[in-house]
């Protein structure tokens, strides 16, 4: 009996890892949002991921409140280090949710992008969902308000007057909370 348990943990941990290392499944959906050659803001990206992804289509600058990796730069949660209209597209990835002043740093996002802004955020609206999205905020000691800094994308066009959104096929084994793609083309 031990044995069986030993393996169903390691085959656990095996599928959690290889689901949460697995951020290209997002990547792919983006990548279409974004023509070649544009320059990109990745604003929240940690370690570069997307950066690393993109390489050999557009340059990707990866901007966030840590140094995830040694080409991405630091700003102060507030102000980003650019001049107005610096990228072409910014993306954010799961990382709004985590602002507690998302008014204020969407105006910051908008100042430094020139074409698009494209949104990826769950959207936990069942008990279940939420449940989920508390539990994937224990797992990586992340703080519980970030559940009411969550919205729908219509809640999110609405803060952004953006032009769409587009509900994900892609689904996480560990988190089946849909996932939304938003758009804001720029005038």
């Amino acid at each position: 009996m031990g044995i069986l348990v030993y393996m169903l943990v390691i085959i656990l941990y095996i599928i959690i890892h290889s689901d949460v290392a697995n951020r290209k499944k997002y990547f792919r959906h983006i990548e279409k949002y974004i023509h070649p050659k544009d320059t990109i803001l990745d604003f929240g990206g940690g370690n570069c991921k997307f950066a690393e992804y993109m390489q050999n289509r557009n340059k990707v600058t990866t901007v966030d409140i840590f140094k995830g990796c040694s080409t991405s730069d630091v700003y102060d949660g507030f102000k980003l280090p650019y001049e107005d209209n610096s990228f072409d597209v910014v993306v954010c990835m799961f990382v709004l949710h985590h602002i507690p002043h998302q008014s204020k740093i969407i105006k910051e996002i908008m100042r430094v992008c020139k074409k698009r802004l494209i949104i990826l955020e769950d959207d936990p609206s069942s008990f279940f969902d939420i449940l989920i999205s508390k539990l994937h905020f224990i797992f990586f000691n992340q703080s519980m308000n970030c559940i009411k800094l969550m919205h729908s994308p219509v809640e999110w066009c609405k803060m952004i007057d953006c032009n769409s959104f587009e509900k994900l096929s892609v689904r996480s084994i560990i988190n089946p909370t849909p996932h939304y793609i938003i758009i804001k083309d720029i005038d």
